[in-house]
């Protein structure tokens, strides 16, 4: 068999090369997404934990099983990289669902208002219930879209640039500074 014939025929469609080359866009938005909001949401929880006599920011957290052996998983490795001189702090470990699931039904009244909409300072509105609504929906779109990508799950008719575009709304939430830095990203791909 030659090539673009047989099993693999379809690694040699435009159809292929078009959905690659918008999922490494998205795998480029999801790593700055992830990376910003492991940057941006700590600090802003250790203030308010500090307030409440908490120790750790994370204390603050009314985490899932998931979240906790999330949680739990990132500080070990953390603790392993220190062992091998690597100075990654754990937050960095944290994946996105992990931030994602911050930001959930039942922490709108617990966690949102009372602190964490400050993470996402060019949200309208960020104290209503509607835009707390919106950006739930968008983070579980983001990631649906990493793992999409993740495991290389192509639908045929499906319109990526719509990921794309949640990405860098989600971005520009955060900080304008990385909606741009995003849209650089994407257009040297």
């Amino acid at each position: 068999m030659g090539v673009g014939e047989g099993p693999f025929a379809l690694f040699e469609t435009e159809t292929f090369h078009r959905h690659l080359s918008n999922f490494s866009r998205i795998y480029l938005l999801v790593g700055l997404l992830e990376k910003s909001l492991q940057t941006v949401v700590p600090p802003i929880l250790s203030s308010y934990s500090q307030l409440h006599g908490l120790a750790n920011w994370y204390d603050a957290l009314q985490l899932s099983q998931k979240g906790e052996n999330s949680l739990r998983i990132a500080i070990k490795k953390a603790e392993q990289s220190r062992l091998k001189r690597e100075s990654i702090p754990f937050e960095g470990y944290l994946p996105l669902s992990f931030w994602r699931y911050l930001v959930r039904r039942n922490s709108y009244g617990t966690l949102w208002v009372p602190i964490l909409f400050e993470a996402f300072p060019n949200l309208p509105n960020p104290k209503r219930l509607s835009t707390f609504k919106e950006l739930d929906r968008r983070l579980g779109h983001a990631v649906k879209a990493r793992n999409q990508i993740a495991h290389f799950e192509f639908r045929d008719g499906q319109n990526l640039d719509i990921s794309i575009q949640n990405l860098l709304w989600l971005l520009g939430t955060l900080d304008v500074g990385l909606r741009i830095i995003g849209e650089r990203l994407i257009a040297d791909t």
